[in-house]
């Protein structure tokens, strides 16, 4: 099979690919069940990325053409459709089909962000050196000479760390007891619990838009539906979420009411107010992801939702993976004490306990308020590289809509009207450059292209280079929109 990629062609790589493999299976040079190279394999042989690879198997798989099995490869169908003559090029401004931002897809670049050749503003995680590891070390130390350490743990948590979170908890306004307070696997495995307690499968989730694509993914599993309210420049818009309540009534909203992602945007204050007595007046509880609560670039930060919560209408979630290390895999959830019990049963379920070793050494750091000196050493750090990320986006991004964040690690750029979102990220990849595609963050199909940056894991020069590279790729797309245009353009001066 001998494939053939330009790379000056205006027809993205994966598309080239995928219509090239389709033309062999249409002409009967690939017949059905003839077992195709592996994705590494081509991605070697043709100088691109897995990724492109992957996306073309997606595309094909999506038309069935292709049939791929788990440690078996991909295998052309053995029962391809009838009709194999229509082109395989989505129209010019379409929306590509919901599937294209399948696991598969997502997994593989996750994957590409740990490439060193590549400038991954994909994650929004810490850099390595932004973790106060010798600390970390000692207390791992300490703890692991106590044998209990590597037995098992309550499944609450151990009752020190517990209470030390609610320690920690008054710097977010919050006075709660360690008895309210569950030890979690980070706050993915809250959300997960909380939608697992407090909403069957057939009832709507309520979430911002755009919103954090976990929070999806955990719902679409649960084929759960989830409707969208969307966000602007105070938070999330109280009258449209007033006429989602009203529609169908949704036991949970799932909110980041400070420093949001991926918009960076904060829940006024006034809104703060008014959202908990709606989910007074509508019965809902409020979910609050409070991950990059302590990641305030301009002080004071606003203080949790929580803080307001005098009738435990809020279930709020904590995670280190942000402020720490992400590989403690450690959150906090505090809810009242009339629905902890039921959340911890489900929690138990899952995984019996959090990690005693860890979760004492996480107590040890934090008894020795460690955390306040590095949170005032991690806000420099991370203030040094919006602000780099700010001038590189005023002098590359020209075109671009995009607003400073005043917390968290998130950068949410409004693409210009006409870009492919999907054919943007992909060539963005395989010039050196990792983003996440606004898709990603949105429960149903948007006609608008965004994407996220995140600042967290690269040093500023590398920012401002990936940000140049991705300039560049605008200016080239803009190129081509003024070339299909003029085309057309004769075109019709033609038929006329």
């Amino acid at each position: 099979m001998k494939l053939v990629l330009e790379r000056a062609s205006e027809l993205p790589l994966y598309r080239q690919l995928a219509e090239q493999i389709r033309e062999y299976i249409r002409s009967g040079a690939l017949s059905p069940g003839t077992r195709l190279p592996t994705v590494r394999q081509l991605a070697a042989e043709h100088g691109i990325t897995r990724l492109t690879v992957q996306t073309a198997f997606n595309e094909l798989q999506a038309l069935g053409l292709v049939e791929s099995f788990v440690g078996r490869g991909s295998f052309v169908a053995e029962k391809p459709p009838v009709a194999l003559t229509a082109p395989l090029k989505l129209r010019e401004g379409a929306q590509p089909p919901p599937q294209w931002f399948s696991q598969t897809l997502f997994a593989d670049m996750l994957r590409l962000a740990d490439h060193p050749d590549l400038i991954s503003m994909v994650s929004a995680i810490p850099e390595g050196n932004a973790i106060p590891l010798p600390e970390l070390q000692r207390q791992l130390k300490q703890a692991a000479r106590d044998i209990s350490a590597f037995m098992y743990g309550p499944a609450q948590g151990e009752p020190e760390l517990r209470e030390e979170i609610a320690h920690l908890l008054l710097d977010r306004g919050i006075v709660t007891s360690p008895d309210t307070v569950l030890i979690t696997t980070g706050a993915q495995q809250g959300m997960d619990i909380v939608l697992r307690t407090l909403a069957t499968p057939d009832e709507v989730l309520v979430v911002e838009e755009p919103t954090y694509p976990g929070v999806i993914e955990l719902a679409a599993q649960r084929q759960q539906r989830v409707v969208g309210v969307p966000v602007d420049e105070h938070g999330i818009m109280l009258e449209r979420l007033e006429e989602v309540c009203k529609t169908y009534r949704p036991c949970l909203v799932y909110t980041i009411p400070t420093f949001h992602n991926p918009t960076g945007v904060s829940l006024s204050s006034e809104r703060r107010q008014q959202i908990l007595q709606m989910a007074r007046t509508y019965d809902f509880y409020l979910i609050e992801d409070d991950v990059y609560g302590f990641l305030s670039y301009r002080e004071p930060a606003p203080l949790a939702l929580k803080s307001l919560d005098a009738e435990g209408r809020v279930i709020y979630l904590l995670g280190f993976s942000k402020i720490l290390a992400p590989g403690l895999r450690l959150g906090a959830l505090v809810a009242g004490n009339g629905l902890l019990p039921e959340i911890l049963s489900t929690k138990r379920t899952s995984d019996l306990t959090c990690s005693p070793i860890l979760q004492r050494c996480l107590s040890g750091y934090l008894r020795k308020r460690h955390l306040t000196t590095h949170l005032q050493k991690l806000r420099h750090f991370y203030q040094e590289r919006l602000e780099a990320v700010c001038g590189a986006a005023e002098i590359h991004l020209s075109g671009c809509g995009w607003r400073k964040p005043e917390g968290g690690l998130c950068f949410w750029v409004n693409l210009p009207q006409g870009i492919n979102e999907r054919d943007f990220y992909l060539e963005a990849a395989e010039r050196g450059v990792g983003i996440m595609p606004g898709r990603a963050f949105f429960p149903q199909l948007r006609h608008e292209a965004y994407m996220r940056l995140s600042f967290g894991s690269n040093p500023p020069q590398r920012l401002i280079q990936g940000i140049s590279l991705l300039g560049e790729l605008l200016e080239e797309h803009g190129r081509r929109r003024l070339a299909l245009a003029s085309r057309a353009g004769r075109a019709v001066a033609q038929v006329v």
